[in-house]
């Protein structure tokens, strides 16, 4: 039993104290089946925490980058190991064995360890990857777009918002509406351009 949790704690890196509630449980077993069913619902409950933890696209991102960095690896190791088999298979024609039958059996016997080799390297990997997930910011921080204004017929929006922009601000005089229809000389102007009549629009009305 010591064996397998030693061997289990290499793929889920589980602390002393749950290392050793995992050894009590496998006691409590008698059958190979049942060591592998438990040790496999433990397995599934471990990676759905994980995924929740990370959520689900996230996870399936690190599932991808951790198999390709994998079988990359693996891969160009392999094809190194062919090549010396090759050069060095010529050797055993001394041992009275045919070259080529035992070429093609070391090299089967190579590309199923080499699956082999990555299914485990997959497996003890894809528990200790860390992932670290960008803080969001919070939504009273989160900047509001500004209204996109109403270009003029022929006038592209992009020349308005930089003409808005780039605009002096003025305050513009507002018309001052007299309380009786008659307008006195003295009065504001009634084009608001906040002159009196008589200097104003006055002699154009008179």
């Amino acid at each position: 039993r010591q064996k397998i949790v030693t061997e289990f704690v290499t793929i889920i890196p589980f602390d002393d104290a749950s290392a050793q509630q995992l050894t009590k449980q496998l006691e409590q077993l008698h059958t190979s089946a049942d060591i592998t069913d438990f040790l496999m619902k433990v397995t599934a409950d471990m990676y759905e925490a994980r995924e929740k933890q990370v959520t689900p696209e996230i996870l399936r991102q690190v599932e991808q980058w951790v198999s390709l960095q994998v079988i990359d690896n693996l891969w160009m190791e392999h094809l190194d190991a062919i090549d010396d088999l090759r050069e060095g298979i010529g050797l055993r024609g001394y041992g009275q064995r045919d070259p080529l039958v035992e070429y093609k059996n070391e090299a089967f016997n190579m590309f199923e360890r080499l699956i082999s080799s990555i299914d485990s390297e997959i497996v003890h990997r894809i528990f200790k990857v860390q992932v670290q997930l960008a803080p969001q910011a919070p939504r009273s921080q989160v900047p509001t777009p500004a209204p996109m204004p109403v270009a003029p017929q022929g006038l592209q929006p992009s020349i308005v918002r930089r003409i808005q922009t780039n605009a002096p601000q003025q305050s513009v005089a507002q018309p001052v509406v007299n309380s009786s229809n008659k307008l006195g000389r003295n009065d504001p102007c009634w084009c608001g351009s906040g002159k009196k009549w008589k200097k104003c629009h006055y002699p154009q009305a008179g």
